[in-house]
């Protein structure tokens, strides 16, 4: 299940980051998996925690 979450995060994060050209934006991510996967609200903590990871690592990726 967590694996499950941990790729729907970064699916999400990049599509979002691909769409607007910059780090993916953590209200936009939890948004779009909120609404398809409302079971998570109560795993909502873990869930920000991870979008925060990912997107410092494109926040690197994209200075190198």
């Amino acid at each position: 299940m967590e694996a499950d979450i941990e790729i729907l995060v970064k699916k999400y994060a990049l599509q979002n980051a691909v769409k607007y050209g910059k780090p993916p934006q953590q209200g936009a991510v939890m948004g779009k998996l909120m609404g398809e996967q409302p079971e998570l609200r109560q795993k909502y903590h873990n869930t920000i925690i991870s979008i925060n990871i990912l997107s410092f690592f494109m926040l690197l990726l994209a200075a190198v």
